[in-house]
Order: C-alpha cells, then structure tokens, then sequence
C-alpha cells in the first residue's frame, strides 16, 4: 500500500498529482486500485492518493480510514 501527497509549495501539486494518475493508468490498472482525496489545512489544498494491490485483504479498512480524516478534516 502506498500513500502519497502531491507538494503544492511551488504550485505544482495538481501537476504531479496529474502525472501520478497518468503513470497508474500506464502501469498499474490489472492488479492494483488507486483512489484519490484531498485534504485542506486552511491554507493549502493537498492532492493525495492511496495505491494498492486489488487483493489486499485491508483495502476496505484503509478506504475507510482515509474518507474518515478528509471528513474529519472538514469540520
């Protein structure tokens, strides 16, 4: 499982979180998921992304944990 975030100090975050999905379309679609969120701090927005293998037997629980702190970080 990899958990990456997109740097957006320079503004290119979208950019890389452009290239990310563009190298997982290329690469990675038979065997692994990708999903994406965002998290704000007030200031920043962050791109991130969750890779991993379609069989991982916690996909469901790592899903869950990540729609859980964009939704925690919202409030």
């Amino acid at each position: 499982m990899l958990l990456y975030l997109c740097e957006n100090k320079d503004g290119k975050g979208a950019a890389r979180a452009r290239k990310f999905s563009q190298w997982f379309r290329h690469y990675g679609m038979d065997e692994y998921f990708k999903f994406d969120f965002t998290i704000t701090d007030g200031y920043e927005r962050y791109l991130n992304s969750v890779i991993g293998k379609l069989d991982n037997p916690f996909k469901a629980e790592i899903t869950l944990a990540c729609f859980e702190l964009v939704d925690n970080n919202s409030k």
